[in-house]
């Protein structure tokens, strides 16, 4: 993957599954467990969000492939998730993470808005780089 939108991603989809969906149990107690996941009314509006990012950093990676971008800053990079709590505080990397998303789609996202969405296969060679 691209290191830049994995990261952002990750942090994300973890961050707002915790928020959305692991926080359920805490807040209603064990009847929470008897709910399909992302089907309660508190966590379906994290699933359409959730959706729609990734469908973005799709996007924007594909973008990344064509214009032959996609992993150049891979190299020496690492990244460790944060811990997530129930408090307010860990709110705080959701929205870093949305700034980090925003400043991508302001800077490079923008070349993705109307590109269609296919993008020809890598050769191996290519990908193996």
């Amino acid at each position: 993957g691209d290191y830049d939108l994995m990261r952002l991603a990750f942090q994300l989809d973890v961050g707002l599954y915790y928020a959305g969906v692991a926080s359920q149990p805490y807040k209603q107690g064990a009847k929470a467990f008897s709910e399909p996941v992302f089907s309660t009314p508190p966590s379906v509006p994290f699933f359409w969000f959730m959706r729609f990012y990734n469908r973005r950093f799709a996007q924007m990676a594909r973008v990344r492939r064509r214009r032959k971008s996609w992993g150049e800053r891979n190299a020496g990079q690492r990244y460790l998730v944060p811990g997530f709590t129930f408090s307010g505080r860990s709110s705080w990397p959701i929205v870093k993470a949305l700034g980090g998303w925003a400043w991508l789609e302001l800077t490079e996202g923008w070349r993705s808005w109307f590109a269609s969405r296919e993008t020809p296969p890598m050769p191996l060679k290519e990908a193996m780089a």
